[in-house]
């Protein structure tokens, strides 16, 4: 896991500073404002998505069972360059104002973008739009398969996914309240419904997708005013 992290209040198990619920239960995390990450611990994490990025990963929970593979969590391609953006991009506003950390800022991102056109021309044989086709397919395929074998998300994970995308709803309002708009956008990155089974489904994607764009504008025009 990354140099720092936060603690599970649920199962314990520890996860990186950007999550807002538990990689392995998916409980709520507690909240942290990403100011007061210190540079020393933004820069480690950061070197360390980047240096994971291209290839999907494992990594285990404190109650894991490889039988069953309860508590393994899963990370495909997409989603650890997700991450990594995520953490290039806090790392870029802070190293505006440090010339130190502007200099490890441009050594990572160098390192990132070296990692993401080299990994979409391998996989498109020297053209990257052509990869970036290819993988779309790929996870057209993988996700064609997964319905066909699951047929469509039951109750219980629609109640989950409600559940948590209230709870980041909460999170976003508190921080607007509080005029912390920079994390409530953060927050916000999070709020999209991912349970993609049914055609019931696409009305829930876009009406968070329209209630993320409306907190969105709501922030645009608060900060306007100040």
């Amino acid at each position: 896991m990354s140099f720092k992290t936060k603690q599970c209040p649920n199962c314990g198990a520890d996860n990186d500073l950007l999550f807002t619920n538990c990689q392995f239960c998916k409980t709520g995390l507690p909240t942290m404002d990403v100011n007061s990450i210190s540079n020393e611990d933004l820069v480690q994490n950061a070197a360390e998505w980047v240096a994971k990025m291209g290839m999907p990963f494992s990594i285990s929970g404190p109650n894991a069972n490889q039988w069953t593979g309860k508590d393994i969590r899963h990370y495909q391609v997409n989603e650890i360059a997700g991450i990594a953006l995520k953490y290039m991009t806090l790392l870029q506003v802070r190293s505006k104002t440090n010339v130190e950390l502007f200099h490890v800022y441009q050594e990572l991102k160098n390192l990132h973008d070296s990692k993401t056109n080299g990994w979409f021309a391998k996989i498109g044989g020297g053209n990257k739009i052509l990869g970036g086709l290819l993988l779309f397919f790929g996870v057209y395929l993988i996700v064609s398969f997964a319905w066909c074998t699951n047929q469509c998300s039951s109750d219980s994970s629609y109640d989950v996914e409600i559940k948590r995308l209230k709870s980041l709803e909460q999170q976003v309002v508190e921080k607007m309240s509080s005029k912390d708009y920079d994390n409530a956008l953060i927050i916000l990155n999070g709020m999209e419904y991912s349970i993609h089974w049914s055609n019931s489904d696409s009305l829930e994607v876009n009406a968070w997708r329209r209630k993320k764009e409306g907190y969105i504008n709501t922030i645009r025009e608060l900060r306007n005013k100040n």
